[in-house]
C-alpha cells in the first residue's frame, strides 16, 4: 500500500468474526428493555461539600458503576428466594407456560410447562432451536419423503433413505426412553432451548432441553449433533 496513506489493513480476528454476525442476527431486536431517569442535582451538591470540607474528590459515575455492579453480581442468575427460605421458582408454585404454536398439548412431567407441537402429516421429525445471544428463533420439519422445510417455508430435498437412517439413530439412541424435560428453572445467559418430536409408527414423542444442564444425558446430545449436521448437509447452512 502506497506510504501516503495513513492506514493498513488487517484481517477479521475469528472473535470478531462471531461478535460482527452476533450484531446482524440480533439487530431486528430492540436491545433497550427500559429507561431511567433520576434526579442528581442533590448528589452533586453533597459531592460539592464533601470536597469543600475534607478534599476529597468523589466521582458520581465511579459509583454509580460500583453500584451497578453490585447489583449485577447479585442478581445475575439467582432465584428468587420466599421468606421460608426455599425457591419461588418451584414446580409446584409456578404458572408460567412455554407454547410453541399448534394445538396438540404435550404435558412435560415435573416442569409445569407445557409444549404444542404440530407434526404435518408425513413429517417424522420437529427440530426448534430459541435464545442465544442472538435471540434465535428456529424450526426444522423433515419429511419421510426426503422433505426439508425450515420456518421461513423455505424447502430442500435430500433422500429419503439418509431421513431413515437418521430416525432409526434416533431410535437406537433411545430417544423413547428419555424424560420429557430437561430443563433448568434459571436459564439465564442466554443459553439455547431446544424442543424436538419425533413421529413414527403413529407414535409421538417431544423432550424438551436448556443447553448446559449437567442433567442432559449424552445419548440427547449426540441426537442433537446428529440432527444439526442432518440439517446443516441437507440446507447447505451452518
Amino acid at each position: 500500500m502506497p506510504a501516503q496513506y495513513p492506514y493498513h489493513l488487517e484481517n477479521i480476528p475469528r472473535m470478531r468474526r462471531f461478535t460482527l454476525d452476533a450484531g446482524y442476527l440480533g439487530h431486528p431486536r430492540y436491545m433497550v428493555h427500559g429507561l431511567l431517569e433520576v434526579d442528581v442535582n442533590e448528589a452533586h451538591r453533597i459531592i460539592r461539600q464533601v470536597k469543600q470540607e475534607s478534599g476529597e474528590r468523589l466521582s458520581l459515575l465511579k459509583i454509580a458503576i460500583y453500584l451497578l455492579l453490585w447489583i449485577s453480581i447479585l442478581t445475575a442468575c439467582a432465584p428468587t428466594a420466599t421468606p421460608g427460605g426455599q425457591s419461588s421458582a418451584t414446580p409446584a408454585e409456578t404458572t408460567s407456560t412455554r407454547t410453541v404454536t399448534g394445538p396438540k398439548p404435550t404435558n412435560l412431567p415435573g416442569t409445569g410447562l407445557e409444549v404444542q407441537v404440530t407434526v404435518p402429516p408425513g413429517a417424522v421429525i420437529v427440530f426448534q432451536r430459541s435464545g442465544g445471544i442472538a435471540g434465535l428463533d428456529e424450526k426444522w420439519i423433515i419429511y419421510n419423503n426426503g422433505r426439508l422445510v425450515s420456518a421461513e417455508g423455505k424447502e430442500w430435498q435430500v433422500d429419503p433413505r439418509e431421513v431413515a437412517s437418521l430416525v432409526l439413530k434416533i431410535e437406537e439412541l433411545g430417544f423413547s426412553d428419555l424424560r420429557g424435560s430437561y430443563l433448568e428453572w434459571n436459564s439465564c445467559c442466554d443459553r439455547f432451548s431446544y424442543i424436538l418430536t419425533l413421529s413414527t409408527g403413529g407414535n409421538e414423542k417431544t423432550v424438551t432441553w436448556v443447553e448446559a444442564n449437567p442433567e442432559i444425558p449424552a445419548s440427547l446430545l449426540e441426537i442433537q449433533e446428529y440432527i444439526q449436521g442432518f440439517i446443516q448437509d441437507g440446507s447447505g447452512q451452518t
